[in-house]
């Protein structure tokens, strides 16, 4: 039982590894620039001294958005990235947003969502989305996904499922470095 379960663990490992490779983000093209939705949210968690957060705060600030079930593929590996960008990048203008879905949540008391958000190591604010209103918003229909809005406002990227985080970097700079 036990091989057959550290096989499986394996295997799934690597097909995560081989598949982050091969699957890349959709860019947006400057013609065609989305404005983000609004997040909003009732619970929050990470915020600082506010209560609620939204993209307004971030106005002028590059923001990527992780939208997560807390237990998706490569969770640990996607919050061990974002948290090494945030303390890259914080202070050049970065900030990041997690947005918990309903869907991993489901059944949870808030109290026990801190605790999850804590034991995973999040050091970023995240915001419950606990009707998937935000989800909705963004069209967002596949666990892991992450976009980037740039300084204005507007979705410049994004990825969704198996990630690869070999651009994570380089779209992160050069939405920094605009103006």
């Amino acid at each position: 039982m036990q091989r057959a379960f550290s096989a499986a663990k394996i295997l799934v490992s690597l097909f995560y590894i081989v598949t982050m490779f091969f699957f890349s983000g959709e860019s947006v093209s400057a013609g065609s620039l989305t404005p983000a939705p609004e997040i909003t949210g009732r619970t929050w968690f990470n915020a600082g001294t506010r209560d609620h957060l939204s993209l307004k705060c971030f106005l002028g600030r590059v923001v990527i958005i992780f939208f997560t079930n807390l237990e998706d593929a490569g969770f640990e590996a996607n919050v061990d990235f974002l948290n090494g960008l945030a303390a890259r990048y914080h202070d050049k203008g970065l900030e990041i947003i997690g947005v918990a879905a309903s869907q991993g949540t489901f059944g949870l008391s808030e109290t026990e969502l801190f605790l999850r958000i804590e034991k995973k190591g999040i050091r970023f604010p995240v915001v419950v989305d606990a009707d998937s209103m935000i989800r909705m918003c963004y069209g967002q229909e596949v666990w892991p996904a992450i976009y980037f809005i740039d300084r204005k406002g507007f979705i410049r990227n994004k990825y969704e499922g198996v990630m690869s985080f070999r651009d994570f970097n380089t779209i992160t700079k050069i939405l920094l470095e605009e103006a």
